[in-house]
């Protein structure tokens, strides 16, 4: 055999080797599509999901504390859980910080209308199952709503730096994004 042949099937078994050993491992995708149950960065999928759920529900309660005469349909709220970096060790207790936007309904709109958002923290026991959440910092989007309803920042009443939520440390309020001053 010559040595140009000899190299390809030397390089053809290296790759088989490596593809088998990826396999093996767990890489890539298995085809089965039924989700993913592995922990991303320690953290079960259930739990992200169950932290999601149990922030969502007290957002929810915190913002309808507040009324608001222009945006008075149904609260709705997204949040986003993060693991912990580094991942937590199996078996102990940790918290998990959500992030949280809050969406009100008008009357006249089929979209709902962008309010704010917040930080939440929600308890993690060494099982897994997420407690109760509670809140970082401000209550934002109550504050966004009291303000809403004196202000009518919904339908653009006044001018949008005064509707604009205050960004912690800073003394006046920041235009939203992609809104100019009139």
């Amino acid at each position: 055999m010559s040595g140009r042949k000899t190299a390809m099937l030397l390089l053809a078994a290296i790759a088989v080797t490596f593809a088998l050993a990826l396999g093996a491992a767990g890489c890539g995708d298995d085809g089965d599509d039924k989700g993913d149950t592995a922990p991303k960065n320690g953290v079960p999928p259930q739990t992200l999901i169950g932290a999601e759920r149990s922030v969502e529900r007290a957002a929810v309660a915190s913002a309808e504390r507040a009324k608001d005469r222009y945006l008075p349909g149904r609260i709705e709220m997204r949040a986003v859980c993060a693991p912990p970096r580094p991942a937590p060790l199996p078996d102990t207790p940790f918290q998990l910080i959500c992030h949280v936007e809050g969406y009100g309904s008008a009357p006249e709109r089929d979209t709902p209308t962008y309010m704010t958002y917040e930080e939440w923290l929600v308890p993690v026991d060494a099982e897994g199952k997420a407690g109760e959440a509670t809140i970082l910092g401000q209550a934002r989007i109550r504050a966004w709503r009291r303000k809403d309803d004196r202000l009518n920042c919904t339908n653009r009443k006044v001018r949008p730096e005064q509707c604009a939520p205050a960004v912690p440390g800073q003394t006046t309020p920041t235009v939203p994004q992609g809104e100019a001053i009139p």
